[in-house]
Order: C-alpha cells, then structure tokens, then sequence
C-alpha cells in the first residue's frame, strides 16, 4: 500500500507500515502502476485487504469548486 498526507509518502506491505517516508514532495503526486508486455494488471481502489492506516481512505479525485 500507498499513503501520502501531503507531508510523506509511506509504504506498506501487507498493512505493514515499512517505516521508510519519503518527505519533500512538491506539486500534484498520482498513482502510476507499469506492467510487462503481455502482463495483466487488475486494481481496486475501493475495497481494501488490509484496511488502509488511520486517517487514510481510497484514493478520490481533487476537484476545484470554483
């Protein structure tokens, strides 16, 4: 798994944090997933294995309401 507060990115295997952020990100941050030829790549970014750390939910869309 993936968190990012707008302060670190944290990774996670299994629901286990790797206690490794990275900080010092600028600008927007999306997802990018690569895959091999002939690779099938399945994702969902609604319901979880592991439930995401507290205070994190599934990925949503940034709009502007102006």
């Amino acid at each position: 798994g993936v968190a990012y507060d707008h302060v670190e990115l944290n990774f996670y295997i299994n629901g286990k944090s790797l206690e490794s952020p990275v900080s010092g990100i600028r600008g927007s941050v999306y997802p990018v997933l690569y895959v091999d030829d002939g690779a099938i790549l399945d994702i969902v970014l609604t319901e979880f294995h592991h439930e995401p750390p507290p205070g994190f939910d599934r990925i949503m869309l940034e709009q502007s309401l102006l």
